[in-house]
């Protein structure tokens, strides 16, 4: 009785799918979570220890990021409706390096919250960015693996942010980790842009697009959002 063939690895079928669109992808599901999580989990280390802040401004700052993402996020994905996802990531990646520098820069609360709001904003585009070019320049039989190996690469950026951070960067008492995450953020959006940015007429992507393609156009027909609304 023949032997039936064995299921490839993982890592042979991520080996399998490794091509010039889809190696930047990759290093950018890495190094983007690994930017990011050198800094959220220490904020309000840094924002009370660093900066002297009370407890009640640091935590009322960490939350204006996550609440601004939630709440704006949309801002995003009008973006790259108008001007396409490679130019919005771009911009939301070099918006995100700003913000992270101008935070370790500036010690005002009113100023710091403003920054997070844009960080906010600008963090989410670039995660949402990220994973519309992964659907839209991988072949469809290879985008399970594809989403499988981001997934799997941004689990192990953010674990292994903590220790670098912590260990070798003074997390929570230096303003190194926001350079060092700046600088990740402002490499991998010039990057990523290189690889992804196709040159095309502003005006001619717009009348290509259909109608429906933007935000708010979809939240209006779809009911289901207006009945919850």
């Amino acid at each position: 009785m023949a032997e039936s063939p064995s299921a490839p690895s993982f890592w042979q079928e991520l080996t399998a799918v490794l091509n010039p669109k889809t190696t930047p992808l990759f290093i950018a599901s890495f190094l983007v979570p690994l930017a990011a999580f050198m800094l959220y989990p220490f904020l309000t280390i840094y924002f009370t220890h660093r900066l002297g802040f009370s407890p009640a401004a640091a935590g009322a700052l960490l939350s204006v990021r996550f609440l601004s993402s939630g709440l704006l996020g949309f801002v995003g994905g009008w973006a790259s409706d108008r001007w396409g996802l490679a130019p919005a990531y771009t911009a939301a990646g070099i918006l995100t390096a700003l913000s992270v520098a101008g935070i370790a820069l500036d010690h005002q609360v009113v100023v710091i919250g403003l920054l997070l709001i844009v960080l906010g904003v600008s963090g989410s585009t670039v995660n949402a960015c990220a994973r519309g070019l992964s659907n839209e320049h991988v072949a469809p039989d290879q985008r399970g693996t594809v989403q499988n190996g981001i997934h799997w690469l941004n689990n192990v950026g953010m674990a292994a942010a903590l220790p670098l951070s912590a260990l070798l960067l003074g997390a929570g008492y230096s303003r190194l980790p926001f350079f060092v995450s700046a600088a990740g953020y402002f490499v991998m959006a010039v990057a990523m842009g290189a690889v992804f940015w196709e040159r095309r007429d502003c005006a001619q992507a717009a009348n290509d697009r259909p109608a429906s393609a933007g935000p708010f156009s979809v939240l209006r027909d779809d009911r289901a959002f207006v009945w919850l609304l």
